[in-house]
Formats: structure tokens, sequence, C-alpha cells
């Protein structure tokens, strides 16, 4: 939860954030679009993969370039040739 940079409290072994009730209907009406329409990924290509905020994502050459200026990325390649 420390990379959200949202003050959340642990209490007995689960995390929680005081908000006025409006702004946990809020929250509640966005879980529920989350739920209700699920995001659907494509694939860039690229093979290189992150994770983000607990998620496995791809992502493009030019948004590893901003991210980590400098270094290569590792691309994970899908095998063709299943003969061997």
């Amino acid at each position: 939860m420390e990379e959200l940079k949202i003050p959340f409290e642990l209490f007995e072994s689960n995390y929680i954030l005081k908000v006025c009730k409006s702004c946990r209907a809020d929250c509640m009406k966005a879980i529920k679009h989350w739920f209700e329409n699920p995001i659907k990924e494509i694939s860039c290509g690229s093979g290189i993969f992150i994770r983000e905020l607990g998620a496995i994502r791809e992502i493009t050459e030019e948004e590893f370039e901003i991210r980590h200026p400098g270094r290569t990325p590792v691309r994970m390649l899908e095998n063709k040739d299943e003969s061997q």
C-alpha cells in the first residue's frame, strides 16, 4: 500500500482508510464500475512486462525509456517454433 502514497492505517491485519461518506460513496461507485466493466488488455507486442500496483502489464519501449532512462529492457518473446 505504500506505493499508493495514500495514508492507509493497518488495523488488526487489515488496511483502513478513513474518509467522509461522500468520498466513500465515490469509491464504492468506482469499485462497482470496475467490476462491471473489466479492462481488456491489448498486447502492444513489445514483450516488455512490468509489475504495476500488483498487476503485470505490457508497456511500449517508449514507456520503458521514460521510466528507466538509459537501461535496456528484458523482453519476453513468444516461442513460435513448437516442433522442437
